[in-house]
């Protein structure tokens, strides 16, 4: 009984409650569960946690939120010690806590080095076989998205998400045998399909009816085809006032960005934004002959998406974005469509204190002006920045989509002589910048057109043309000032940058600068005792040096994504990825003036006498192990089995 008058006192501490949690007194029985949902917690929380400490010349440096991570530390120490348990997986907590904590020299980074970590490859897989595996793997036409790969003995298991179990024999590669092991991730998947199931009674027509039985049968059977499948109905589904896409998307998190995370919304239409988007679609087919390729480089029919502008209410993904473009499936985007959606809610109104490093007639600009700002980047960003642009293939019966004979590549002024084959993807072709390639495409596009008046009219149709110009004029700022910020996120050490798009930003950035090393103006200072930067953009040049050298980039961007021109577009990409000693200074100076990473925590609908109610947590570390032990009540026994059993196949 002391134990769990202890457990229950340090249990309202770390909640910051006054009452008891009704979770925590249904889990007075199940201790261990309490100390995994800690540890998988810090685990989801690894990413924010890294930004507590930064590295300069191999010495750490601690941010604001350093005392409160502490003091969560030594909370959860007492915690394990009021409990007493002697579990197998206890040793595996403390360590952790240790490593994460008190020696942030060994946090993990997202890749396959020594101080690497991924949740898609075991630590015994690399290099040349992992890239013969998937090789194999696109021959034998079985996607890579939603597959895990794994080296147990000699024999490779890619492992894919689906409710079914099965294993099947699919050949030899480098003298392994490779399995495909089907039923990865299957309780959760599982639990989808139910849920799946009972909505199918509440879709509004045949297309949500159709997209729903494909994602069932696709999260059935881990059949990629299916999922491509629901996306065809999702895309023809128009206008819908609750919109909603799930299933393995993005493939930020792969070092070898080819297999995707997990991502889930639900979002409620704005319908007053939605309409200025319509009217940027109305108008696309004309904007895009703004853009600087020729007409061979854009799609021959130009397919009219579906634009909304949603107020989310959930996002179960590593991040939340801005907004999204999609499907990623390159045959469906050029034949059929995409959607895209504006996630108005996701980042609120900045306030002044938190725009630092811009001049004072700058920052004055960019508060005024930011919510229309990023609206209209990312408006432009979605549709036109990910939507323009032709991509050379050829189909499985070896036609090509372009005539080759009269296709000239404007960067050699000589005929293409260079594409996709079947079955080969954008991420296979350009690597680990394929992301950061293709988001600052779609940045620097969305800059490009923001500075015709004719377009910005569209979205901001009651501006006077001072404020529209101004709201230009904020919207390089936002890209610009985050780029600057987002210095934090390079690594010296490896040379390497964390975040696609900062990375993205940032080659905007030096695009302007070498085109003209007067358009930014950095300089570095002092401010409340503490070395300071001061960014200067000249307005003036935007419309003329400004213009030209993102012109410029996004020819050789599309261009390379285009003709699949992998080695040539990484070279150019990275060269202007390349941080000098002089950024690298800028990045100390960033660092010890950053503010405390937000933290972003999943909602919970709860259904009660007939009520859905939405369940909202507070913004702290304590709230990321409520939601996250809420979220999995009811799997908790099947989670905790599972998460024990896979985890030490994948750190290093």
């Amino acid at each position: 009984m002391k134990t769990k008058n202890n457990m229950l006192i340090i249990s309202q501490e770390l909640l910051g409650k006054e009452q008891e949690s009704v979770i925590f007194r249904d889990l007075m029985n199940h201790q261990d569960y309490f100390i995994f949902f800690i540890r998988y917690s810090l685990l989801k929380s690894h990413k924010l946690c890294h930004s507590v400490y930064q590295r300069k010349d191999g010495t750490m440096k601690k941010s604001n939120n350093y005392l409160y991570i502490l003091l969560l530390y030594f909370k959860i120490q007492v915690t394990i010690k009021a409990l007493e348990i002697q579990n197998s997986y206890l040793k595996y907590l403390k360590k952790d806590l240790n490593n994460l904590l008190l020696h942030p020299q060994d946090i993990k980074q997202i890749k396959f080095e020594k101080d690497g970590s991924n949740s898609y490859y075991s630590t015994n897989l690399r290099g040349e076989l992992l890239e013969a595996v998937d090789k194999f793997l696109i021959a034998q036409g079985v996607s890579e998205l939603n597959t895990r790969v794994i080296k147990i003995g000699e024999d490779i298991h890619v492992l894919v998400a689906s409710v079914n179990e099965s294993q099947k024999d699919l050949g030899v590669v480098h003298n392994h045998n490779v399995k495909l092991i089907f039923g990865d991730f299957a309780p959760f998947l599982n639990s989808v399909v139910n849920h799946l199931t009972a909505a199918l009674q509440y879709a509004a027509n045949d297309y949500q009816k159709n997209m729903i039985q494909a994602y069932i049968e696709h999260f059935k059977s881990g059949n990629i085809e299916l999922h491509k499948q629901s996306q065809r109905h999702w895309i023809k589904d128009k206008g819908p006032v609750i919109e909603t896409n799930i299933g393995f998307i993005e493939t930020y998190l792969d070092p070898l960005k080819v297999r995707a995370e997990w991502e889930g919304f639900v979002a409620v239409v704005n319908k007053e934004e939605s309409a200025l988007l319509n009217q940027l679609v109305n108008k696309a087919e004309d904007i895009i002959k703004y853009l600087p390729w020729p007409k061979e480089f854009e799609v021959d029919v130009y397919k009219r998406p579906d634009f909304t502008s949603l107020e989310v209410l959930a996002f179960a993904s590593s991040g939340t974005p801005l907004g999204i473009n999609i499907p990623n499936y390159d045959d469906i985007r050029q034949s059929e469509g995409f959607k895209n959606v504006n996630l108005g809610n996701t980042i609120g109104k900045l306030s002044k204190e938190s725009i630092n490093f811009l001049d004072e007639a700058d920052q004055e600009i960019f508060y005024k002006y930011q919510s229309e700002a990023i609206f209209l980047i990312v408006a432009l960003h979605e549709l036109i920045g990910h939507g323009a642009g032709k991509v050379f293939m050829k189909d499985k019966d070896g036609n090509l989509n372009f005539n080759i004979e009269n296709t000239i590549n404007p960067l050699t002024n000589e005929k293409v002589d260079s594409f996709y084959n079947h079955g080969e993807q954008w991420h296979s072709k350009f690597g680990e910048f394929s992301g950061a390639m293709e988001e600052c495409k779609a940045d620097a596009t969305a800059l490009y057109l923001s500075t015709y008046d004719d377009v910005v009219k569209l979205l901001l149709p009651n501006q006077s043309e001072e404020d529209r110009r101004n709201t230009v004029f904020a919207g390089w700022l936002f890209i610009v000032h985050r780029a600057v910020q987002g210095l934090e996120f390079y690594n010296p050490e490896q040379k390497k940058w964390g975040q696609a798009h900062v990375l993205a930003r940032n080659v905007i950035l030096q695009s302007l600068i070498r085109e003209d090393p007067d358009i930014i103006k950095i300089k570095e200072t002092q401010l409340n005792n503490k070395p300071y930067l001061f960014l200067k953009f000249d307005q003036s040049k935007l419309y003329t040096t400004g213009k030209k050298a993102i012109s410029n980039l996004i020819l050789h961007l599309q261009v390379f994504k285009s003709i699949g021109a992998g080695n040539e577009g990484v070279q150019f990409f990275s060269d202007l990825a390349t941080v000098n000693d002089l950024f690298l200074n800028y990045r100390d100076i960033v660092i010890q003036n950053k503010f405390p990473r937000r933290l972003e925590i999943q909602p919970n609908l709860i259904l009660e006498d007939g009520q859905v109610k939405l369940k909202e947590y507070e913004s702290t570390f304590a709230g990321i192990i409520e939601s996250q032990v809420e979220h999995h009540i009811e799997n908790i026994e099947i989670t905790k089995d599972l998460f024990l059993n896979v985890q030490k196949l994948f750190q290093n």
